[in-house]
């Protein structure tokens, strides 16, 4: 481990897990980072140091982000921390983009290999859904008679459940003639629609994100390509690597054999887009494609209260078949709380369960009004509402009756695939640009990588999904049914808990009971209105952008200059 003497004047209260990981210069590398515990610094730290030590040049570098938002974000650090410890190379010449930009590049340079136009135009999730609507009749035409047998009876809902079928189709490898021939109806109906779609796409030179992926691997299917762009990267690192499909993992992979130094940042616990094809078998699986892999954890969480900490290891114990080391004790995968001994005693952690909807919304409403008007929070801001749909069954009962109560709120509509694409509004230094002096309201995906003093979770099971949908996962997808069902939904509940900073409220009623994931939880907490008022009176609780140990002054300065460059962008 050798580590800049700039970076120990610039932060010196990196802990010992994270030096390791920023010390790493050589070698293939997997990062097991649980919530809070100072991933992106880590990783932007690391590439300094990378840098300062002269093991390759910034040309020779690249940073994988999973959307545009985190790229974007991960680049303004990186600038901004090479400045404060005064790297004079060329930082605008290290790459940090996205797996999906990658690929676009690599398409445009072969176009000709598909039969694309240098042109071809990239959809994004509407315009996807507009290209469908407007080829309709060429693609689902023959087949939307047998479609409306299993529910599909509108053209909406054709195209809804189609993009999401196609893109498990595209980002899980399987073959369309494999469903055409299975000698179910089902999967033969959604197999033929998927060869028309991508005729379509082919026809007018059009490539949704998905395909992106698919046809750029094809690309990289001819090893002296392949050798061209992987050779040229000295060093590759890859964040939230859970979340990658496996079209995806082989694009990584492909890209990163030739160089020997390709490393993955991410948690199996927090992989939450098993709808795009998305699991943590890659990341797990990692190490076996390289003979001499590091791994290496950060678990120590500078986020959440130690109360919160212990729920939410409570809520993910049970996540069986994604630890590294189903040996090891459950300790050895939970997350370790900041400095136990010195957070305040107060109900950090509690749950509201009213006798029908109503009674709970009512629970939900004191709370708020309470954490307001005894100051303990001096914002409606300072609170999120976190639901697994922006569906409006979901949402509407809670933001009207924080309407009709005259609280603040903000329904942020970003929905999971927003999130993962980078489309809608930017989430700049995570909170900074949800408006002030309202209540959040948002799902669970769109949170992630986000925090607030005091979350509230909605803890409802979601309404099931379509069998018919559920029976092509089963088959094609890597993961089992069960999987999907259960661990999915309790990730989804873990990645929500965990963006507590403060207090963390958990809500439910007869009517809107809590998942199964929630049982055990459900039993150690206490019940609100029984809760020990006046220790939570005595509570202030501020924001916390950065919830890691404190910071020297050199890493104030980074704030401050992503401060300003964020207000000169806007």
């Amino acid at each position: 481990m050798s580590i800049s003497p700039h970076i120990h004047r610039a932060d010196p209260g990196l802990d010992p897990q994270q030096l390791e990981v920023v010390g790493h210069l050589e070698g293939p590398l997997l990062v097991r980072a649980g919530p809070g515990a100072g991933k992106t610094r880590v990783v932007i730290w690391r590439l300094i140091n990378l840098l300062m030590h002269n093991v390759c040049r910034p040309e020779e570098m690249v940073l994988l982000a999973f959307g545009q938002l985190a790229a974007a974000e991960m680049r303004q650090r990186f600038e901004a921390t090479a400045h404060v410890v005064g790297y004079r190379g060329d930082v605008d010449r290290v790459r940090i983009s996205t797996i999906h930009s990658m690929s676009h590049r690599v398409l445009r340079e072969h176009h000709r290999r598909l039969g694309l136009r240098s042109d071809h135009d990239v959809l994004t999730r509407e315009a996807q859904q507009a290209f469908m609507r407007e080829h309709f009749d060429e693609i689902f035409g023959p087949y939307q008679r047998h479609l409306a047998v299993y529910g599909w009876k509108t053209p909406n809902q054709v195209l809804s459940n189609s993009a999401r079928c196609f893109g498990l189709i595209t980002e899980e490898c399987v073959s369309p003639w494999q469903m055409i021939d299975s000698g179910n109806q089902f999967h033969e109906l959604i197999g033929r629609s998927y060869v028309a779609y991508e005729d379509a796409l082919l026809k007018r030179g059009c490539a949704d994100f998905s395909h992106l992926l698919l046809w750029a691997d094809n690309v990289l299917a001819d090893d002296g390509i392949a050798n061209r762009y992987g050779s040229g990267m000295r060093h590759i690192m890859v964040d939230e690597y859970q979340d990658v499909s496996s079209l995806m993992e082989r694009f990584v992979l492909k890209v990163g054999k030739y160089h020997g130094n390709p490393g993955v940042v991410g948690d199996p616990n927090q992989s939450i887009y098993a709808f795009r094809g998305a699991g943590p078998e890659a990341l797990l699986g990692f190490p076996d494609h390289f003979d001499d892999c590091r791994v290496l954890r950060l678990n120590t969480n500078y986020r959440s209260h130690p109360s919160i900490v212990r729920a939410c290891n409570t809520l993910i114990a049970d996540n069986h078949g994604y630890n590294d080391d189903p040996s090891a004790p459950a300790s050895h995968h939970e997350m370790v709380p900041h400095a136990p001994g010195t957070h305040p005693d107060y109900p950090s952690v509690f749950t509201v369960f009213g006798r029908d909807a109503q009674e709970e919304l009512e629970h939900l409403l004191d709370i708020v009004r309470a954490l307001r008007s005894r100051r303990i929070v001096t914002d409606y801001s300072e609170i999120a509402l976190l639901v697994h749909s922006v569906k409006e069954h979901v949402v509407r009962p809670y933001a009207e009756a924080f309407r009709r109560e005259r609280i603040p709120c903000h329904r942020s509509d970003r929905s999971a695939v927003d999130d993962l694409l980078g489309s809608g509004r930017s989430r700049q230094r995570g909170r900074a640009r949800l408006p002030k002096g309202k209540v959040c309201i948002m799902t669970m995906h769109a949170s992630k990588g986000m925090q607030w003093p005091v979350v509230i979770v909605a803890t409802a099971e979601p309404r099931g999904r379509s069998e018919d949908l559920d029976s092509l996962v089963r088959r094609y997808s890597r993961r089992g049914h069960h999987e999907l069902a259960d661990h999915d939904r309790r990730r989804q509940y873990y990645v929500a808990c965990t963006r507590a900073q403060k207090l963390l409220v958990l809500t439910g009623s007869p009517e809107r009971p809590p998942a199964p994931a929630f049982d055990e939880v459900w039993r150690e907490l206490s019940r609100w209105p029984f809760i020990d008022h006046q220790a939570l009176a005595r509570q202030r609780f501020t924001v916390v952008v950065d919830a890691h140990p404190p910071p020297s002054v050199r890493m104030a300065t980074i704030d401050r200059l992503e401060h300003v460059r964020w207000r000169a962008e806007r």
